[in-house]
């Protein structure tokens, strides 16, 4: 079984914040430390995140239809890129 806690390394110990009721003594665990930094850049990511997908749900038929006639105008003047330059692991 894995479960996650959460805790706080401090002078050398980890605390946690609410210890399980169901673990025995001397049960393995694995810690992971997490940057605060990269922790305050997920949140960032998370907010982009959630507004795209507010405004990918709020575009009326109308938007989707004007932003497929912009694609078919651009195919048809040639300002394509092949899928495959797009997916190249170049």
């Amino acid at each position: 079984m894995l479960r996650t806690l959460e805790g706080v390394y401090r002078g050398g110990k980890i605390e946690i914040k609410q210890a399980p009721d169901d673990v025995r003594d001397e049960t393995l665990v694995l810690v992971t430390f997490l940057e605060q930094d990269l922790i305050a850049n997920s949140s960032k990511v998370a907010s982009i995140n959630e507004i795209w997908e507010s405004r990918f749900r709020e575009t009326s038929a109308a938007q989707w239809d004007k932003l497929a006639d912009l694609a078919r105008q651009e195919i048809a003047a040639g300002d394509v890129t092949p899928l495959e330059d797009l997916l190249s692991n170049d």
